[in-house]
């Protein structure tokens, strides 16, 4: 490959590369400073389709609900299972700890019920608080906007129940009066915890963000210095041959400089062609100097010449053949012009 392509090479992909972070610079920034995020998942379907594993404790409604539908003949696709997918573990252990062993360590979704969910969440938000951690990162979880499955709640009596009246009569009141609502929601703040929509709330952007951007500009810039400093070295490789052959290159040629030199000298047959010679025309001799060639006897002169100085200078007045007078200069300025430099 020639130097100019490579050159061409780097230079289309260096601006492509300009172009590409110029991109992803502007879409980090309008995504990092966007108030509202989404979730990879819109609907339950997408549970099952995008193949999110999910978990979820034992002895709570949704594991009750999953069971009591396996024991129905239902039409397929009807149940919960089919559409989200079967839970393969249902761990004996506390919420907090499902959060921190199986949404955290090994990105899962943790299915419960809401009220439980916004309880946990936010007494794990109060505890990031009291440990001191920064306000961006608080919010470790989310709770999606729609729902996995509604069922009603109520209170079993036995058939003969005597009391039932008086239960269904102060339970009915209890709803209707929000006290329940109340209860659920007591320890629980105005807000909600930890929203998709975060409204007007923006945060800058860090180095750590733009690592990405960093390191492609990095990447192309090192690579481009290799492959100068590459193609300088091949270069100076090329041009430099071995000693070896340079010795042997000086030898061959002082040798038949000297051959060609002196056949040059002493050889007076015409029909040699020492044009051809490439060290013939690298060493030829030099001509003779500009002053002895107007040194008498002049060839092309009748014999009658002498020598004037005229305005300050020598000169040489020489009679041609045809009868005309010539003035020759002797040792001007012009005359270094005419010495033999290799």
């Amino acid at each position: 490959m020639f130097p100019d392509s490579s050159r061409l090479l780097f230079c289309t992909w260096w601006i492509f590369i300009t172009i590409l972070t110029a991109f992803y610079t502007a879409n980090l920034t309008a995504f990092l400073t966007l108030s509202k995020f989404t979730l990879p998942i819109n609907d339950p379907s997408d549970i099952k389709q995008k193949r999110y594993q999910w978990v979820t404790n034992r002895a709570n409604g949704i594991t009750d609900y999953i069971r009591e539908e396996n024991k129905e003949m239902l039409p397929r696709g009807a149940k919960l299972a089919e559409k989200i997918g079967n839970a393969t573990i249902f761990p004996e252990i506390d919420d907090r700890s499902i959060l921190q062993k199986y949404v955290t360590d090994r990105d899962m979704m943790f299915i419960r019920e809401k009220t439980v969910l916004n309880n946990v969440m936010y007494d794990d938000y109060k505890d990031k608080t009291r440990r001191g951690w920064k306000e961006s990162e608080r919010c470790t979880y989310v709770v999606a906007k729609f729902p996995i499955t509604t069922f009603s709640r109520a209170f079993a009596f036995r058939k003969d129940f005597k009391y039932q009246k008086l239960f269904d009569s102060a339970i009915q009141h209890l709803v209707e009066s929000g006290i329940i609502e109340y209860k659920l929601q007591e320890h629980l703040p105005d807000t909600e915890i930890c929203p998709l929509n975060l409204g007007n709330t923006e945060r800058k952007l860090r180095n750590t963000d733009l690592l990405l951007t960093y390191l492609i500009v990095a990447g192309g810039l090192g690579v481009a210095i290799a492959v100068f400093g590459l193609e300088l070295s091949a270069r100076k490789w090329l041009r430099k041959p071995s000693k070896k052959v340079q010795r042997r290159v000086v030898r061959m040629n002082s040798t038949k400089n000297n051959k060609l030199t002196t056949t040059l000298f002493h050889n007076n047959n015409n029909n040699n062609n020492y044009e051809n010679f490439e060290f013939v025309k690298k060493f030829t001799p030099p001509p003779p100097s500009y002053q002895s060639l107007f040194y008498p006897p002049f060839k092309y002169s009748n014999g009658n010449y002498q020598k004037k100085n005229i305005n300050g200078r020598d000169y040489w007045v020489v009679n041609n053949k045809e009868g005309a007078r010539e003035l020759i200069p002797l040792r001007t300025p012009s005359a270094l012009l005419f010495q033999w430099s290799n």
